[in-house]
């Protein structure tokens, strides 16, 4: 009864941190892109008295685009890249953590178990049994990592 509780707590505060991630994300993106609206405006004014009507209504219009182009690319720069299949990632186990390994998922203790036999993991040998992306394994030990489980030492 005290396990399920402390797991339902784990994901909860795991999926508050994931929001407040995502929320920070998008305020940045949201940022560079009024920025760089805003210097592109600029240039605009500067160059305003060269411009016909309708050359002004294109600029204003390829502006908002860039401004918009900035934000959804800087919101999604964090994704992880899908390209790490066969990517062999070492790592070592942080045993002062290891009272608080009940609070990891069941794919995350999986992770955890591979590398405490081996040192290291597949990212495609570990997305194939998880039935999840090569990205999502990323993901995860990058999660582990933060969370102090493990250490990343190199990569293969």
């Amino acid at each position: 009864m005290a396990d399920d509780w402390i797991a339902k707590f784990a994901a909860l505060q795991a999926l508050e941190l994931a929001r407040r991630r995502k929320r920070r994300r998008l305020l940045s993106a949201i940022e560079m892109g009024i920025a760089t609206t805003i210097l592109v405006a600029v240039i605009i004014v500067l160059l305003m008295p060269f411009l016909t009507q309708t050359q002004l209504i294109l600029a204003l219009i390829l502006d908002i685009t860039a401004g918009v182009i900035a934000a959804l690319s800087m919101y999604h720069s964090e994704e992880v890249p899908m390209g790490y299949a066969g990517v062999k990632i070492f790592a070592e186990i942080r045993f002062d953590k290891v009272g608080e390994f009940i609070n990891l998922s069941e794919d995350e203790k999986t992770i955890v178990e591979m590398i405490a036999e081996k040192g290291h993991v597949k990212v495609g040998e570990v997305a194939s049994l998880l039935g999840v992306t090569p990205a999502m394994v990323v993901q995860k030990l990058i999660h582990l990592e933060d969370k102090g489980f493990i250490k990343i030492t190199g990569v293969g």
